[in-house]
């Protein structure tokens, strides 16, 4: 009896021992699903993250040229390989221009077309990929950085990518101070070598060979013009009043053209150019658009320093010794006298029996004329204020006096 309950003790005892026994194998083998689910899951969701960042695209002007497309460090490209065991890959070119192919090996991409990196990465898994059909794409482009110096608003450091044009570059920073020479960028590449471009030609002509495409290395300069050699002064009509660059025998409808920002109401009959030279200040009245029958067509080239004043269609200028200098709208019927009284009359140093009027390069005399539309008048300075203003000459003659008497006195 006794043995008998021995070996039921000890069956129940194997019964519970393998029961935990199984229990244990169970939560473990659940434990390990939990785990490769888990890791199943993070990958999964680090691949999705991969891939939205890879889906990322940038907003272009137009489609990428492979063939132009330089590759360099931070351009992330896809690999779509079809196979018995397709893969889907996302890769960057390393700071070392080296992109690195899972299990297959490196090879060097940067400075290489995006055209030729393709073929690159295709012959190397070819080699190692049998029967596969293998797709490379670019789907983020790199970030670098530039040095944008000279005569611009915000020079420094700018963050660009390649697909960005040097004249967008510029206008992003503040565009060009006022002194700033539009049509002389320079653009110096990592090779020292230099590219200069005309800015005008690509806001005035749509000319997309002067605003190229940014390269990783290159420096922006924008050389700033001499105020004393190299500009002219603009006054009148116009958005653009103050100092401009002038470019070197460039006519006055050139320059015209170049800015073409005037005001609405500006006359489309003539421009003064006033042009001081060594035998005096002269006076030119152009009609570039030809639209004066009093005027004949013509056009003149500018030279440093000239003012070129642009009338508005109902404008009369007054200039000189006057009160109240400027431009005044136009009268039918008005004399020189008229316009002299509405700029507030001659001043203690102005001699009004003098007043001129300056129309088509001519000097014309007389209180009495009869005013015409883009006419200027000037109020010359009296004789007397030569004689006792900034020359002082009676002050002189009153000095060489005393010394006479000075002199006199002592003999």
């Amino acid at each position: 009896m006794k043995k008998s309950l021995k070996i039921i003790n000890i069956f129940i005892v194997f019964i519970l021992f393998t029961q935990i026994l199984f229990s244990q194998v169970r939560r473990i083998g659940f434990e390990e699903n939990i785990i490769q689910n888990n890791q199943t899951n993070q990958n999964q969701e680090s691949q999705s993250d991969i891939l939205a960042k890879g889906m990322e695209f940038d907003i272009l002007e137009k489609a990428i040229d492979p063939k132009s497309y330089i590759l360099g460090a931070g351009d992330i490209l896809t690999i779509n390989i079809i196979s018995a065991k397709s893969k889907y890959l996302i890769v960057s070119i390393s700071p070392e221009g080296v992109v690195e192919i899972p299990y297959i090996g490196n090879t060097k991409l940067a400075g290489m077309s995006l055209f030729d990196g393709k073929r690159e990465i295709v012959s190397l898994l070819e080699k190692n990929i049998l029967n596969s059909k293998i797709d490379v794409q670019l789907k983020k482009m790199r970030e670098f950085k530039i040095n944008l110096t000279g005569a611009v608003i915000n020079p420094g450091l700018k963050i660009v990518k390649p697909v960005d044009r040097i004249i967008d570059i510029i206008q992003n920073a503040g565009g060009l101070e006022k002194l700033g020479k539009f049509n002389k960028i320079h653009i110096i590449h990592s090779d020292s070598t230099e590219t200069i471009i005309d800015g005008y030609k690509y806001v005035n002509n749509g000319d997309l060979n002067s605003n190229p495409f940014i390269h990783q290395g290159d420096l922006i300069f924008v050389p700033k013009a001499d105020p004393f050699t190299e500009t002219i002064t603009v006054s009148g009509a116009t958005k653009i009043k103050g100092i401009h660059p002038l470019i070197k025998g460039e006519k006055l409808s050139e320059f015209l053209h170049k800015y073409n920002t005037f005001s609405s109401d500006i006359s489309t009959y003539s421009a003064s150019i006033i042009r001081k030279m060594k035998s005096g200040t002269q006076y030119y009245t152009i009609d570039v658009m030809g639209n004066n029958p009093e005027i004949e067509k013509k056009d003149i080239i500018l030279k440093p320093n000239d003012i070129v004043e642009l009338s508005k269609k109902l404008e009369i200028y007054v200039q000189g010794k006057v009160n109240r200098p400027g431009s005044y709208n136009y009268v039918g019927g008005y004399k020189v006298i008229d316009y002299i009284g509405l700029a507030g009359g001659n001043t203690s140093q102005g001699n009004v029996k003098k007043a001129v009027i300056i129309r088509d390069s001519k000097t014309i005399k007389g209180l009495s004329t009869t005013v015409k539309r883009g006419d200027i008048i000037i109020v010359p300075r009296a004789f007397s204020d030569v004689l006792i203003g900034e020359f002082n000459i009676l002050g002189i003659v009153s000095s060489f006096a005393s010394i006479i008497l000075i002199f006199i006195s002592i003999k």
